[in-house]
This record gives structure tokens, sequence and C-alpha cells, in this order.
């Protein structure tokens, strides 16, 4: 599905695949690493 499914695996992979793309233009100017953290996911059910 294009675009995937907020919250589905494939919405998360597009999402790291764009903010990746969007540092890596900035590497080197402004940033010096990247990391990525999720303080808890909200849509699980366990």
């Amino acid at each position: 599905q294009d675009p995937p499914l907020m919250f589905s695996e494939d919405y998360q992979k597009s999402l790291l695949e764009q903010y990746h793309l969007g540092l890596d233009q900035k590497l080197r100017k402004y940033v010096v690493g990247e990391l990525i953290w999720n303080f808890a996911d909200f849509m699980t059910n366990q």
C-alpha cells in the first residue's frame, strides 16, 4: 500500500529511510551523528 498505513512496519521503514536521507544531506555541516530513539510504542497490544 502506498503510502503505508501509519504505525505499520512498512510505515516505520519508509519513515526511517526518509529520516536518514534528510540527515545525510546535513552530515558534516550541522550533524555529527544520528540516533533513533522511541520512548514507547503506544499502538501495541502487549
